[in-house]
């Protein structure tokens, strides 16, 4: 469960805060997850973005700069499940996006999340493209991708449960959703995403369903 709140600040500034609750599900394992499933409160973003220029006649695309400070939750850490690394940050990154008349709208961020401790730091890449059928439904279609910093593996020299956050874990996940609006306060949302194989991560799904109003 996430809970995401945005607000304009001006026509160039807005405040972004996220904060949510997680679970994780597994089997016990002595090596991998002696506990099972972990929960615990989830890693909180207070971020600000800034408008650099919008999308008119002489500029193609709008760009916007993002910045952020990331507070570690409360879960347990050292096992397969934990729900994050345990580890306070920072990231920036920088947006782009381009609106057509044919209701097709393209957007990406390209950024680098700063971890302190022994995590590894990443560069991020999102690509969203979406396209608006009317001013009700919406549909998208995103790949999101991960390239961690790190040099440990599962099962490398030197590696042990208890430093699971330091793995290198890169990782590509994929995701469809639609979006409707039943009126011009609420937007109902339903994502299905599935999370590749790439480096000390796991395959697995995602459905995300998401409600959102605005004031």
């Amino acid at each position: 469960i996430q809970l995401t709140y945005a607000y304009g600040l001006s026509d160039r500034w807005a405040l972004d805060i996220l904060i949510g609750y997680a679970e994780s599900d597994f089997l016990v394992d002595p090596g991998l997850a002696p506990r099972g499933g972990l929960d615990g409160i989830t890693d909180t973003r207070i971020g600000l973005r800034w408008l650099a220029f919008d999308q008119d006649d002489d500029r193609p695309f709008t760009l916007t700069l993002a910045g952020a400070v990331l507070v570690a939750g409360d879960y347990a850490t050292g096992a397969i499940t934990a729900i994050g690394d345990g580890a306070n940050g920072a990231e920036l990154s920088v947006i782009t996006g381009r609106s057509f008349d044919s209701g097709l709208i393209w957007q990406s961020e390209l950024g680098y999340r700063f971890r302190d401790g022994e995590v590894p730091n990443e560069w991020y890449f999102n690509r969203t493209l979406s396209y608006a059928f009317n001013d009700r439904l919406s549909a998208r279609l995103s790949w999101n991708s991960v390239d961690s910093r790190g040099n440990l593996d599962i099962g490398g020299p030197g590696f042990s449960p208890a430093r699971f956050p330091e793995l290198e874990e890169d990782f590509d996940l994929g995701l469809v959703g639609v979006s409707l609006a039943p009126n011009d306060d609420w937007v109902l949302g339903l994502d299905y995403g599935r999370k590749f194989e790439g480096r000390n991560t796991a395959r697995s799904d995602v459905f995300a369903l998401t409600v959102g109003r605005g004031f």
